[in-house]
């Protein structure tokens, strides 16, 4: 069963709303957009990537390690080498030092993948790529206190390109994914023990009906894995699945489909205990911005969140986390109200409600990771541009201060027989039966009034209509938020037959 509660397909194509009125942009520009976050800001600049040889252009999760160090991977700049590395910082800025310095060739290098904190309390990741041996990527963990140990070296037939943050279940096995290889070359999933050891593929993507390359993985609360595919399912555009730990039971939950939903999922999962939901985000099917979405075991799809560009950013590709106070965080590197440098966003998953948004400035920008929970109430991001030295920063967040979003007045779709683009009238004869369908981005609620009976109706929706006898015929829809009211008419004109 697929259910989208943020968008709305009318005549198989896509709505979208672009432009604000001169009120909403100003509202949104009395806050700052350019130059140095504001005082109030919650999420402020704790270090800068030092550049040169130490780092620069801080990609994936981080993870806060039991020595307190937050931990995280940065592209390029290394040390001896042009692969990435790991790095560490303490929660207030200081103590920046690099840990693990990829070689490429015999560890495997550009480390894409977000950060994982084992029960052993070792950091694990991995390298996405490589060249020689190791062109495959690898899997590895980091002993806080400086031991380095590569756990697996990718050779395509188990697996390559390994992406996301491994998972771990009670028993202390850690599972994952490949984007590609696998007995089929479409990507797999894999177990292995923290040493490394038996590892195994426990299911092999074929593509086609099953799916294809991989993009994210969870361990849900009934202790199955759930998963999403980039390809493969009844349209060629991914599915997300479940299946037992062991490789057995898999199944297709969701197909995902560019007519109804976006597509193209390029990050990891998250499961929310809260009301058994796994979740994740889509970059953009072409003619949008990206999504919010979440589904569950029984195959209850969902979209939650439609990204928009202009007041909550566009074009995901982290993970959300589920913070301190049951809220999902998550990020976009793109858009916002800044219009170019991206947002960080907050989501209450038990109104699937946007109820916070941060606009970042070029001072640290173009998140490409999801957050990630500090012991002290705090989450910490790194921003791929931006910082002293243009080579990055490790963003604090405060959870409890993000700004509500500023959002412009409704817009308003409203069509007769979803003809596009909609007519203010539509001519009809006696008996015959017509459908309204509307759409609002933005508000709260909905009223309607004229011919059918007032009342309140959904911000999206449908409704067969039929009108017996000759005469002009009036549906009016009228949206509203804090902002304002927005209202559309439609006319059925119900003519003689011919």
């Amino acid at each position: 069963m697929s259910r989208n509660i943020a968008d709305v397909v009318l005549g198989g194509s896509k709505r979208r709303f672009t432009g604000l009125t001169l009120a909403s942009l100003l509202a949104i520009t009395s806050w700052g957009v350019h130059g140095a976050a504001l005082a109030a800001d919650p999420a402020q600049i704790i270090a800068s990537m030092p550049g040169a040889d130490k780092g620069a252009q801080p990609y994936g999760a981080m993870v806060q390690a039991p020595d307190g160090y937050v931990y995280g991977t940065a592209l390029t700049n290394s040390p001896d080498s042009g692969w990435g590395l790991v790095f560490r910082v303490k929660t207030n800025g200081s103590g920046y030092k690099v840990v693990h310095a990829f070689d490429g060739a015999t560890e495997g290098g550009t480390p894409r993948g977000d950060l994982m904190v084992g029960s052993d309390g070792s950091v694990y990741g991995n390298a996405s790529t490589g060249e020689g041996a190791a062109q495959y990527g690898s899997l590895w963990k980091y002993v806080p206190g400086g031991k380095f140990k590569l756990l697996h070296v990718f050779n395509g037939s188990d697996g390559a390109y390994p992406g996301g943050a491994l998972v771990q279940d009670s028993k202390g096995l850690l599972y994952g994914f490949a984007i590609g290889g696998g007995e089929f070359g479409r990507g797999a999933i894999f177990k292995m023990q923290p040493s490394g050891e038996k590892f195994a593929i426990i299911h092999s993507f074929a593509g086609e009906a099953s799916g294809g390359n991989p993009h994210g993985l969870a361990l849900g609360s009934d202790n199955l894995l759930y998963g999403v595919t980039s390809s493969g399912g009844n349209t060629g555009e991914g599915v997300a699945f479940k299946m037992a730990r062991d490789g057995s039971g898999f199944q297709v939950l969701h197909s995902f489909d560019s007519t109804v939903e976006s597509i193209n999922p390029q990050a990891s999962l998250v499961a929310n205990p809260a009301d058994g939901y796994v979740y994740g985000t889509t970059n953009s099917n072409g003619a949008d911005y990206g999504s919010v979405y979440r589904f569950n075991g029984a195959g209850d799809f969902q979209t939650v969140l439609k990204f928009d560009d202009i007041t909550n950013g566009e074009f995901p590709t982290s993970p959300l986390v589920v913070g301190p106070n049951g809220h999902l965080y998550g990020s976009a590197p793109y858009g916002g109200p800044s219009r170019s440098y991206g947002t960080l966003i907050e989501i209450d998953p038990a109104t699937s409600k946007l109820v916070g948004v941060v606009s970042l400035t070029d001072s640290a920008f173009s998140v490409q990771a999801g957050l990630t929970k500090g012991s002290d109430g705090m989450l910490y991001v790194p921003a791929y541009a931006g910082g002293t030295n243009s080579a990055g920063a490790i963003l604090k967040v405060d959870p409890a201060a993000f700004p509500a979003p500023i959002l412009p007045k409704p817009a308003v779709q409203f069509y007769i027989n979803q003809v596009n683009p909609p007519m203010t009238t539509s001519n009809t004869t006696p008996g015959k039966l017509m459908r309204l369908d509307w759409y609002s981005q933005y508000a709260d609620s909905c009223a309607v009034t004229g011919t059918w009976n007032s009342g309140t109706v959904g911000t999206e929706g449908s409704k067969n209509i039929r009108q017996m006898e000759l005469g002009d015929y009036p549906y009016v829809l009228t949206c509203t938020n804090a902002q304002g009211s927005t209202s559309s008419t439609q006319v059925l004109h119900v003519l003689p037959k011919p």
